[in-house]
């Protein structure tokens, strides 16, 4: 071995390796500090409380049941501090900081170069990408709750580092490792899928061979199946029926609808395929990208793309292959509506993305600083000026992700369930309200002598509102609840305000006013919330008091509730959306046509706001434009027919009885028991004849 003064360059990639690992650990420790401070105390929106329930119950969340990710928090729940729900809020903090770290190592596979490396610039930089990207206002965000998601980047920076190993190392072992993990990672989320074609391409294009080696593939299917075979939890706890349930019985049937996630086939692509409305998908998928942080900052990302691509094709492929998938791919295959909720709903998904943009971004900063050391010398400020691109994002995006005192999904779920007389059956439908109730009923035990049954699948048993009707009559001598109006009630009975919910009493019975300074949200235009569905529970708040008010003849002061709401909403399109709808009902024309003007500016591409519109437009008497508006809905909703209705009444006022009578029958072919549609027809055509 040559030595140079006593020191050899074994010694050297030692001193080296010792180095890189121990940055590895401070990367690590400072997202986790970082997730640990902004961490939510308690259970969060969303699907935060229904995972909270089924981990510590080891039940089965919904489709596909994520078992990896209960047992994983199962474990979590033993942790000596902290009430259950922030147990299994630290499963997301940590799991976010492994991924932080695989980031690091990716960046600095990425960024070392084969000669004798700089002692401390690869790392430097690889550092600064890892907490860039641990750094983004998403991926933070997925970090502070019981979320699935940071579990699954972690599989995804793990794999992916796993794979550049195997370009570079071609050894056998890596793909058998990475077979298992990706069989085990599926296990906690579907869209790790994307690694069979990345990893088959790679093979094919490095070690064609393999892909004829029978004994290999047998090898590779067998660790992969067995870490599919994470999924036989599904029927080893269904036959215990734990409390947190979805639904799935003790069958194969059963737990092979679950798991291929069956129940959501009705969910499918929203609209038509179309050029648009890929163009549309694709323009909200850059938007968010520009949210995780400047846009001015990801010029870093082009600028790695091009200098990875003449440094390391492979790497490069392997990356770009990723992010392709990722993003255009996701947006083909889901082809999602480009409403306000869908928008919200797909941004977890692009988290791999952003992962693979943070790696070009890393590349891009290395070349950049590289230049400038090197033309201007800049040696001793390139330490500042590398860490202050993810010190900017941190400052940008804690308040938005700081989570420390959130404690309001909590609060609600408990004001819910204090509307409730003892002994009392409630009835929820929405997310939100049924995951929050699961958390405080299955695993804090709130409220023993209160039933929660849902009227979607959920973790509770579930009544189809169809069958409201009947329970609700064979169940009077019970105080009953709903945070919905839209049920059939049983003769002489009728849902009436309560606080925050409706109650089912009789026709003429006067319901006790709620005590609403008792509740512990008691002043909703108060508290801080930046989350859409934070502040849909907000407005929920103002929204009964409005109702109550309209249930006592006080209109105006009922108004004043409601204008609170939109306040409130502020950029939130979809509770703009959500009032607009209320407005319509209520007949109030000029109301409606204000909110839903305002989630027009906020959400352009939206259809529930196109319909919205053009129904508002329609009432005040605008036919020719209600018309438009409502042709373009259709083309998004062409099984909507509530727009295919409205379309035949703004046809009809402008005289224009065949298309009119045609988008009736429409509707009629999709909702048979639109008995108004069939008393119009008949009207048009003698408008027609005469």
């Amino acid at each position: 071995m040559e030595r140079f003064g006593g020191f050899s360059l074994r010694d050297f990639s030692k001193s080296h390796e010792k180095l890189e690992q121990f940055f590895f650990w401070i990367t690590c420790f400072i997202s986790f500090a970082v997730y640990l401070r902004t961490l939510c105390p308690t259970v969060y929106i969303g699907d935060s409380g229904e995972l909270i329930a089924a981990a510590y119950t080891l039940g089965i969340a919904h489709p596909p049941g994520y078992p990896l990710y209960c047992l994983l928090g199962k474990g979590f729940t033993f942790l000596p501090f902290g009430n259950i729900a922030y147990r299994i809020n630290l499963l997301s903090a940590f799991f976010a900081s492994l991924t932080v770290g695989m980031v690091y190592l990716i960046l600095l596979h990425l960024l070392r170069k084969k000669e004798a490396p700089s002692l401390k610039r690869p790392i430097l930089f690889a550092c600064t990408g890892a907490l860039f990207y641990g750094f983004s206002r998403d991926f933070w965000s997925q970090a502070v709750s019981a979320e699935v998601y940071t579990l699954n980047t972690f599989f995804f920076a793990l794999l992916l580092y796993l794979l550049l190993r195997w370009i570079e190392e071609k050894k056998k072992g890596i793909l058998f490792l990475s077979a298992y993990l990706l069989g085990l990672g599926i296990g906690n989320h579907h869209t790790l899928l994307v690694f069979g074609p990345l990893f088959s391409s790679v093979v094919l294009l490095e070690e064609p061979f393999l892909l004829k080696d029978f004994r290999f593939l047998g090898k590779a299917i067998f660790l992969l199946g067995l870490g599919l075979s994470v999924y036989l939890y599904l029927p080893l706890r269904a036959l215990a029926r734990p409390d947190a349930n979805w639904g799935v019985l003790p069958s194969l049937k059963s737990v092979f609808y679950h798991i291929l996630m069956l129940q959501y086939r009705d969910l499918g692509p929203a609209a038509p395929r179309s050029v648009s409305l890929y163009l549309e998908e694709l323009v909200s998928f850059f938007q968010t990208c520009a949210e995780q942080g400047v846009p001015l900052l990801w010029v870093f990302s082009f600028l790695g793309f091009w200098r990875l691509y003449s440094k390391d094709a492979r790497g490069w492929f392997a990356a770009t292959f990723l992010f392709l998938e990722t993003s255009l791919l996701l947006i083909i295959v889901v082809n999602f509506e480009t409403s306000s909720s869908s928008l919200y709903l797909m941004r977890p998904f692009y988290l791999p993305a952003w992962m693979v943009l943070s790696l070009f971004w890393g590349v891009g900063i290395s070349e950049c600083f590289s230049f400038l050391t090197q033309r201007f010398h800049f040696t001793r400020s390139l330490v500042v000026g590398c860490l202050v691109f993810p010190l900017f994002l941190f400052l940008r995006n804690f308040p938005l992700n700081d989570l420390s005192g959130h404690r309001l999904a909590e609060d609600f779920g408990r004001d819910l369930l204090d509307t409730i007389r003892p002994r009392g059956i409630l009835f929820v439908s929405g997310d939100d309200p049924h995951f929050i109730l699961a958390y405080l009923k299955i695993v804090e035990h709130c409220r023993p002598d209160v039933e929660v049954f849902g009227l979607e699948s959920g973790p509770f048993g579930k009544i189809q509102k169809k069958n409201f009707f009947k329970f609700s009559s064979e169940h009077q001598e019970f105080p009953i609840y709903s945070n919905t109006r839209t049920l059939s009630t049983p003769s002489g009975f009728q849902l009436k305000t309560n606080g925050l919910l409706y109650q089912l009493v009789k026709k003429g019975t006067t319901v006790p006013k709620a005590v609403w300074e008792s509740y512990r949200v008691r002043d909703p235009a108060r508290v801080e919330a930046d989350d859409l569905f934070e502040k849909f529970i907000l407005t929920r708040y103002f929204w009964m008091k409005g109702e109550a008010r309209l249930e006592e003849g006080n209109q105006e002061e009922a108004r004043k509730e409601f204008r609170a709401v939109s306040t409130l909403a502020g950029t939130q399109g979809f509770i703009h959306t959500q009032l607009g709808i209320f407005y319509i009902s209520m007949g109030w024309a000029k109301e409606g046509l204000a909110s839903f003007q305002e989630a027009l500016r906020l959400n352009p591409y939206d259809p529930e706001v196109w319909k919205g519109l053009g129904i508002v437009i329609g009432q005040l008497g605008h036919y020719q434009e209600s018309v438009r508006l409502l042709e373009r809905a259709v083309e998004r909703r062409p099984t909507d027919s509530e727009i295919t209705f409205n379309l035949g009444v703004s046809y009809g006022n402008l005289r224009q009885f065949d298309r009119a009578i045609f988008w009736w029958r429409r509707t009629l072919f999709l909702n048979p028991l639109q008995h108004t549609a069939v008393e119009n027809i008949q009207k048009a055509k003698v408008f027609s004849a005469s």
